[in-house]
């Protein structure tokens, strides 16, 4: 992969050209697509890691070919020559001719933050996490798309876990498609803690060729800062009447809840976030607040949570939003008469429903209490949003996390992000 431009000044309305050239071998379990999970800049003048400006960058790229023609997308971090990091980001179009291909196609740099790491050892500083995801869901009722295979591969810089890329490599057997409008959700875990959902909104199941949007939420509550936040990507793949068989290959964002309110927060931020495809204009917010009591009159144990502020996202204003986010879930609670504990709080018999007093509600499940962390499943979310330019039915779900005050009684405080069906 090369270019005769500068990427660090390119932009998605004029991204650098760029093109690919080589040779590829088709893997037997995923045929049709051709990914590699290890480019990288290479300066040939002195052998190190970097572009020939002096900066670097290290990503994904996945590709689908059909009748020998090929589109790819690709999903890299970078370091340019002044310090500046981010996600490199970039599609591609061209054909492939027994072994070889020919793309071209366009990179441009989404700037995330700047970094003292030099960019010769960027390689040499990412950080890398792979996991399974599976669950196979009835479509309409009717139609099965199975999950045979799938793997998450995530990347981000060391030292900024708040951002990073995503690539799914999925496929499978289906039952039938009955037209465009298909839909799965898939789920995974990398440890103790650690939840990845997300769902694939088909846009094409035609001519051997498959598209979808993809969203998401994340909760990583295993670390010393239990934190959440928001997916989005898109899905390119293809299948196989004769078989039933389909494979794809799914390119994301994965984005940190406060970071990316932050963000939304400022015409800058939301310009980058609009460069990834991630919905960050304001359509409307609201407060969603439950309390769970259990016992008897002068005995009795209970927890009350709090979402302030949970940020409803769309591409733009008056829209329907794709996404959700608070920086603010708070709550109190009292266990010390034994009718709930840390064992038993996360049992479906203590869900905590929660309402915004009018027409909003949804189900707050504590999904796990350990040390001094909690995280949540937000389920079951409906109703009617009012109060900003999008005034409408929406379907939410997602995920908060956080941390409380321990055994006993306390309080307990966090963040929460997922998405609208």
């Amino acid at each position: 992969m090369g270019s005769f431009e500068t990427l660090w000044t390119s932009s998605a309305e004029t991204p650098a050209g760029t093109f690919i050239e080589g040779t590829y071998s088709p893997n037997s379990s995923l045929p049709h697509i051709w990914f590699n999970q290890d480019v990288f800049s290479f300066n040939n003048n002195n052998s190190t890691k970097t572009t020939f400006d002096g900066g670097a960058y290290a990503g994904f790229i996945g590709a689908r070919e059909t009748d020998n023609n090929i589109d790819a997308i690709f999903g890299g971090i970078f370091i340019d020559p002044s310090g500046n990091t981010g996600i490199l980001a970039g599609e591609f179009s061209g054909f492939a001719d027994g072994s070889s291909l020919d793309m071209n196609g366009g990179l441009y740099p989404v700037q995330m933050g700047t970094t003292n790491i030099n960019p010769a050892v960027l390689y040499d500083t990412l950080q890398t996490s792979v996991f399974s995801m599976s669950v196979p869901r009835l479509i309409d009722d009717a139609v099965l798309i199975s999950v045979s295979s799938g793997t998450n591969l995530i990347m981000n810089l060391s030292g900024q876990s708040e951002w990073g890329i995503s690539q799914m490599l999925l496929g499978g057997t289906y039952a039938d498609i009955v037209n465009d409008a298909w839909a799965i959700s898939l789920s995974g875990s990398l440890a103790d803690g650690h939840e990845f959902n997300a769902d694939l909104t088909g846009s094409r199941w035609s001519d051997n060729k498959l598209d979808a949007s993809a969203s998401g939420y994340w909760v990583d509550a295993g670390s010393d800062s239990p934190a959440t936040g928001i997916y989005i990507g898109e899905t390119a793949g293809t299948f196989n009447p004769a078989d039933h068989t389909w494979q794809a290959v799914a390119s994301g964002v994965i984005v940190e809840a406060n970071r990316f309110i932050q963000m939304a927060s400022t015409e800058s931020g939301r310009n980058k976030l609009q460069q990834l495809n991630i919905p960050a204009v304001e359509i409307g917010r609201t407060n969603l607040s439950g309390s769970l009591i259990a016992g008897q009159e002068g005995s009795f144990d209970f927890v009350s949570v709090s979402m302030n502020d949970v940020i409803f996202f769309a591409p733009s204003t008056g829209q329907k939003p794709g996404i959700w986010a608070t920086s603010s879930v708070t709550g109190q609670y009292d266990f010390s008469h034994g009718f709930i504990n840390a064992g038993n709080i996360t049992g479906t018999d203590n869900m905590i429903s929660i309402s915004n007093g009018k027409e909003l509600s949804a189900d707050f499940q504590f999904t796990g209490w350990n040390n001094n962390a909690w995280k949540a499943a937000v389920k079951n979310g409906t109703g009617n949003l009012d109060g900003g330019s999008y005034n409408g039915p929406v379907n939410f779900s997602g995920v908060a996390a956080g941390t409380h005050g321990g055994s006993g009684s306390g309080s307990l405080s966090g963040t929460g992000a997922g998405i609208v069906q």
